[in-house]
């Protein structure tokens, strides 16, 4: 019976935690979505340069990234996948943004920085959503 117990326990645990992650996943995703379509609609104005399929990119992935959070909310099989995805695209993007920035081109610190975040954030999502063990439902 504590055996029982305390695998409900776990379980209950796993799924709040993907939960967690699958919240933060679409709350994040919006964000990047309202930010950059903000400046890319010239609604506001850094004050660093833009580098514009940077800009589009972190657009793009954000609905990607609601998505990847609403699958993994409702525990899709294919939701892992697309985490890891996700996660993967944002580190060749950081890395490619990096190199670019320490050539001295034309990406700002400040882009750098937020891609480090992503990376981050995404990193962490992904993390708990395959430790959180394989979804249900295939479709």
């Amino acid at each position: 019976m504590i055996t029982l117990t305390y695998m409900k326990g776990t379980t209950m645990h796993k799924t709040i935690y993907k939960k967690i992650a699958a919240s933060v996943a679409v709350i994040f995703s919006l964000l990047t979505i309202v930010e950059g379509t903000q400046v890319l609609l010239g609604i506001t104005k850094p004050e660093y340069v833009v580098l514009s399929p940077l800009l589009i990119y972190n657009v793009l992935m954000g609905f990607v990234g609601i998505l990847a959070g609403v699958a993994l909310w409702i525990n899709y099989g294919w939701s892992l996948r697309l985490t890891t995805i996700v996660v993967a695209a944002h580190i060749i993007v950081l890395l490619t943004a990096g190199v670019i920035y320490l050539s001295g081109g034309a990406v700002a610190s400040q882009s750098v920085n937020a891609m480090v975040v992503r990376s981050v954030i995404w990193v962490a999502i992904t993390v708990v959503a395959w430790k959180t063990g394989k979804p249900v439902k295939q479709n």
